[in-house]
């Protein structure tokens, strides 16, 4: 057991100051969020760097990233501040009180479905708390293991794509909306469009949501039964796809319940395409680690609600 003394010599004020700078992995942001100036939080990264006798941010390019130390750091850290916070406030989480944020990295197809739903709720139970979108990236997994990144939503396929598939014990998992894909093209042309040739033939727009991931689950799909469209455009945002079909001609592909909210906004024709899609499974991602945190899973809570509540509309 280390000894008390050792500890007196330690500034424990540090360590929520390191904790942000670990998860935010930005000395202004981080210095925003704790209520203390950029200078402040300066100064104490580079006490804690002396301290723990590593740079645990460094510069990668325009951004901040953390060293190999620091990436062992962030779960210990995050058990033991919350050890302390359960020690000095033993009280049971009230959501009116709230002032945090909560982060989700999806599509922006999610957030267009989720957010104004999941958002009654908030104003009624956690009216102080925010919510921020971020786009996924390759690396999103290991931001949900570090505490970065609160709870990941996607298809089944981004298991695979984002290198979760082979660590599974770390994630938990659970379905939360299944949708279908549908096609979408201008008016009147839905007709021509019944036969697998001409549907290749024309000119798509598609999604591709980030260059390190795989396009889409259109594309796996046409690509495992060896298929190849023509592709015009590839985009990483569903909104952008209705506005190319009205404006510009082309047909895509998007999910069925986008597609609905869309339909009074752009004129588009909804038509089944030839490819025989699978249903869209929409998964519900977060750290295994974070069972217990009962913050988390309040929001996770009302998620699930939210999306129980779209099911039902479909």
């Amino acid at each position: 057991m280390i000894e008390v003394s050792q500890l007196r010599r330690v500034n424990l004020n540090r360590l929520p100051v390191l904790w942000e700078l670990l998860r935010c992995r930005n000395v202004s942001v981080a210095a925003t969020n704790l209520g203390l100036t950029q200078s402040t939080v300066s100064a104490a990264l580079k006490d804690l760097r002396d301290q723990f006798e590593d740079e645990l941010l460094v510069a990668s390019g325009r951004e901040l990233v953390l060293t190999d130390r620091a990436q062992e750091l962030v779960p210990r850290l995050r058990a033991t501040l919350e050890l302390v916070g359960a020690l000095m406030f033993d009280q049971p989480y009230n959501p009116s009180e709230d002032r945090g944020t909560f982060r989700i990295a999806t599509a922006d197809y999610v957030s267009a479905l989720l957010l104004p739903e999941v958002a009654h709720d908030l104003a009624a139970q956690a009216p102080h708390a925010m919510v921020q979108v971020l786009h996924p990236s390759i690396q999103v997994a290991k931001d949900l293991k570090l505490g970065i990144v609160d709870l990941i939503i996607g298809p089944e396929q981004m298991i695979d794509w984002i290198g979760a598939r082979t660590q599974e014990q770390f994630y938990c998992l659970e379905t939360c909306f299944v949708d279908s894909l549908i096609g979408i093209c201008p008016h009147g042309e839905a007709g021509h469009l019944t036969d697998l040739n001409s549907y290749l033939k024309r000119p798509h727009a598609a999604i591709h949501i980030h260059r390190e991931l795989p396009a889409s689950l259109e594309y796996d799909i046409l690509l495992s039964q060896q298929i190849h469209q023509h592709n015009r455009f590839l985009v990483p945002s569903f909104a952008l796809l209705p506005m190319l079909v009205e404006q510009a001609g082309l047909i895509s592909v998007i999910p069925k319940s986008i597609a609905q909210q869309f339909a009074p906004r752009y004129r588009f024709e909804m038509f089944e395409p030839p490819v025989p899609f699978p249903p869209l499974t929409l998964k519900l991602l977060w750290a295994r680690a974070r069972q217990n945190d009962v913050r988390l899973r309040w929001f996770l809570d009302r998620i699930a609600d939210a999306f129980r509540r779209l099911q039902a509309k479909l």
